[in-house]
């Protein structure tokens, strides 16, 4: 878990990164000769920005779900029941 909370932003970065250079080559071809590379590559940089930002809330999500197990994994006894009798 420590791993994972220490190499978030570079795991959403790289992901992040790999999907830019996949679409940087990959949008002008499958958007046609009708649109400017310029824009089918802008669109791509701006693809990768928002795949960053959804892997990092993704990451973040399951860190904290992960934690809330851990947590009652951790607390699930029982407290001692005490028996209280009336005078």
């Amino acid at each position: 878990m420590r791993w994972l909370d220490r190499y978030r932003r570079l795991l959403a970065i790289t992901v992040a990164g790999c999907v830019v250079v996949f679409l940087f080559e990959a949008l002008p071809n499958v958007l046609g000769s009708d649109w400017p590379v310029f824009h089918a590559r802008a669109m791509a940089i701006i693809a990768g920005v928002m795949v960053a930002f959804l892997v990092e809330v993704a990451l973040a999500g399951l860190l904290a779900w992960w934690e809330l197990q851990i947590d009652h994994l951790q607390r699930s006894t029982l407290p001692r029941a005490i028996v209280k009798t009336r005078r």
